[in-house]
């Protein structure tokens, strides 16, 4: 519960901020929950759970960079068409 509030307020200051994506984390993925991906202190992920979660981070990223990308681009090709 704490944790979905901070990411709340964490999702809200991406949202103003220009060039930030905000990258939820992977509550409820499979990999998430199956405890072989988790240090013995239940608290960190173990080597390959920190693979899939920068996995995870790495394509969160790259879609937001191509949604910004093609948002770009139509802008670009409305301010040439009504030059």
């Amino acid at each position: 519960m704490l944790a979905g509030l901070w990411d709340e307020q964490k999702r809200a200051i991406a949202e103003r901020l220009r060039r930030v994506c905000f990258v939820n984390n992977a509550d409820g993925a499979e990999w998430c929950e199956a405890p072989r991906y988790w240090a013995p202190d239940g608290i960190h992920p173990n080597d390959e759970g920190y693979r899939i979660w920068g996995e995870h981070i790495a394509h969160a990223l790259s879609t937001s960079l191509r949604n910004q990308a093609s948002h770009h681009s139509m802008v670009a090709e409305v301010v040439a068409q009504a030059a």
